[in-house]
């Protein structure tokens, strides 16, 4: 009993050493801070103010009216009233407006053939061309839209002359109404789209950044403190777990600024409560504090821990199915993706937070999350034991009270 107490006991002192030591690492480094602020507030704040207007506006597409009859013109004029699209006339020929196009100056050519009333008077189909830059899919999108949209009210609203000079019915003419509803993003805006993926991304940036920064053997005190205690049976179990409540203590600091005051003001969706976050959250920054441990084990210097970890923002940005659907990925790249907690992270907290999904919903996530947590401690912990053996912890480390590590 007394001895069970004894372990007790060690354990918190442990504990409340690492968290301590953290703080004092994170708090007394001025880069980690900026790192916080800048990542998780002033990224989030930049990307929202960039994306804020969620879909493009005024983009210009060049007319080439080669009819120039009063069906033509409101054809044209249908056109121009979708937001998305300005209209530049002037233009007689393709080849006048090419150099326009190529300048960027309109991003969409639209060409209205000749005849194009007659043939409609004549019940002739008639072909209207477009010419759009598909290599910003943005812009590309915004000119297809708006010379869809136009096609098909007009369109309909020759079908309906036609059926009322036939004597026929509407529903004659087109017996099926589509009623189109878009769920959980309404105004299909890239703000809504990208933003919460970029806050979840975010975090594991955060995390595995401060940990490279503070991570180099060569000059960090709490490597020292985990190879004196990881000798002794689960002594590198409370200065783990110190370190990671440490980060979950700064995110409960984090995330109403993010979720509550940053989506508020960019009228950002959030149909989940802060609980909610917190306890999805919960697994997915434990995984990330031990992933971030055990790759800056591998490596003597913050500076070269810091290359790497910077490598996998791409990687992790894609993975988790921002730039493609996931549903595309080749199966290797599937089980690649789940090795990283913001795969998980991110779909999860998408359902959550956009999709009002409750926890039933996203336990898949969240499970995977928790094996992730764990996968992660263990590769830790025989990390670092793996270090005390080699490099003998009681020769080559000094007092993790000390600043200096001996080599």
């Amino acid at each position: 009993m007394r001895q069970d107490k004894q372990h007790i006991q060690n354990f918190k002192t442990l504990f409340t050493q690492a968290f301590k030591n953290e703080w004092k690492a994170i708090s007394s480094d001025r880069t980690v801070v900026s790192v916080f602020v800048s990542m998780g507030l002033l990224l989030l704040v930049g990307y929202s103010l960039i994306y804020g207007e969620e879909v493009v506006h005024d983009v210009p597409i060049a007319i080439i009216d080669q009819d120039n009859s009063r069906s033509s013109r409101e054809f044209i004029n249908m056109v121009e009233l979708n937001q998305s699209a300005k209209i530049i006339r002037g233009f007689t020929t393709l080849e006048d407006a090419k150099p326009d196009f190529y300048a960027n100056k309109v991003y969409g050519l639209l060409v209205v053939p000749k005849n194009f009333e007659k043939d409609l008077l004549t019940n002739r189909q008639t072909i209207v061309s477009i010419y759009s830059d598909a290599s910003n899919f943005v812009l590309y999108r915004a000119v297809q839209g708006a010379v869809v949209t136009a096609q098909g009210y007009y369109n309909g609203g020759i079908k309906v002359k036609r059926a009322i000079a036939s004597g026929d019915s509407v529903a004659a003419v087109s017996p099926i109404s589509l009623i189109s509803t878009s769920l959980f993003n309404p105004s299909a805006g890239y703000g809504i789209y990208l933003v919460p993926t970029i806050a979840s991304l975010a975090l594991q940036l955060i995390i595995l950044l401060a940990i490279g920064i503070l991570g180099g053997d060569s000059n960090i005190k709490w490597i020292t403190a985990i190879e004196q205690h990881v000798i002794k049976p689960g002594g590198s179990m409370p200065i783990l777990f110190g370190r990671a409540c440490l980060y979950l203590v700064i995110f409960l600091v984090i995330f109403p600024i993010q979720y509550g005051l940053i989506f508020s003001y960019f009228s950002f969706p959030m149909r989940a409560s802060l609980g909610a976050v917190y306890i999805f959250n919960l697994p997915y920054i434990i995984s990330l504090v031990f992933l971030g441990i055990f790759i800056s084990t591998f490596f003597k210097r913050s500076e070269d821990a810091i290359l790497f970890l910077s490598v996998l923002v791409i990687p992790s940005l894609v993975l988790t199915g921002l730039t493609y659907p996931y549903e595309g990925f080749v199966l290797s790249y599937k089980y690649l993706s789940e090795l990283l907690p913001s795969t998980s992270g991110t779909r999860g907290m998408i359902k959550l937070t956009q999709m009002g999904a409750s926890f039933e919903e996203i336990k898949l996530e969240w499970a995977k999350l928790w094996v992730l947590s764990l996968f992660y401690f263990i590769l830790t912990v025989l990390r670092i034991r793996f270090k005390a053996r080699k490099y003998g912890s009681s020769k080559k480390f000094r007092n993790p009270e000390s600043s200096t590590i001996v080599k």
